[in-house]
């Protein structure tokens, strides 16, 4: 299975108007019946929906996980795992997959301000939906210079209002928006039901987080969806070392 881990092959898609899908080890955890610490308790519709994904593919939704070049155990566990579960999905043969280290550039030594400018240009010319819990999300600098609506969450279990938000997302529908979105492995079925209904959808995850740890913030907490959310620039190692 090939996966395409380069920011410029990732961008192009995206202004093509694919819409993405991120998997990793939450929404794993999910699959097979476990809670995820501080995000998300196990629920069986998410559970199903995030096969969904896999089992009914769609053909501009770019699906993200971690990259295979990792060395790190964690990734190298995931890998072996995931080739299991997809041996006989769909999504082998239909679906595209890429680097889902593209939202979480510290992990492999890419964060720079070059590179969350490139992150920044991908909506500068859009209007944009952001789908999130921190309502001052709008503000911080990757968002501040678009054209921003703004569709509250829970923090945590967020997928019990699931019908609720997609009906919130439906009413920016046909008005060439640009979805944003940042709510754990609820994002990943959003991304999924908004593509399949026509709009694009990018599941971002905590690339507000991201931006503020590069930059130093003393409470970078603030823009990430998972209190427990614990990161360390280059600790995924093996890519680009």
């Amino acid at each position: 299975m090939e996966v395409q881990r380069e920011e410029e092959f990732i961008v192009s898609k995206i202004n093509e108007g694919y819409s993405m899908a991120r998997y990793g080890d939450g929404e794993f955890k999910m699959i097979h019946g476990q809670s995820i610490t501080n995000m998300q308790e196990h629920n069986k519709a998410l559970k199903r929906k995030l096969l969904k994904v896999f089992t009914k593919p769609l053909r501009k939704l770019l699906i993200g996980i971690p990259d295979p070049l990792c060395t790190r155990p964690y990734v190298e566990g995931f890998h072996k795992n995931f080739d299991e579960f997809i041996s006989d999905k769909l999504a082998k043969i239909n679906s595209i997959f890429i680097s889902s280290f593209f939202s979480r550039p510290s992990l492999i030594n890419k964060d720079s301000n070059e590179y969350f400018d490139m992150i920044k240009d991908i909506w500068m010319s859009r209007d944009i939906v952001l789908v999130n819990f921190n309502s001052q999300l709008p503000d911080h600098f990757l968002f501040q210079d678009s054209m921003c609506d703004f569709i509250s969450i829970p923090r945590n279990n967020c997928f019990v209002k699931y019908k609720q938000i997609m009906n919130s997302c439906r009413k920016f529908y046909n008005q060439d928006k640009m979805f944003i979105l940042s709510a754990g492995p609820t994002a990943t079925c959003l991304a999924y039901d908004l593509c399949f209904e026509g709009e694009q959808a990018l599941d971002m995850g905590g690339i507000a987080f991201e931006y503020s740890l590069f930059k130093g913030e003393s409470h970078p907490e603030q823009w990430v969806y998972q209190d427990s959310y614990k990161i360390k620039r280059g600790y995924l190692r093996g890519i680009n070392d």
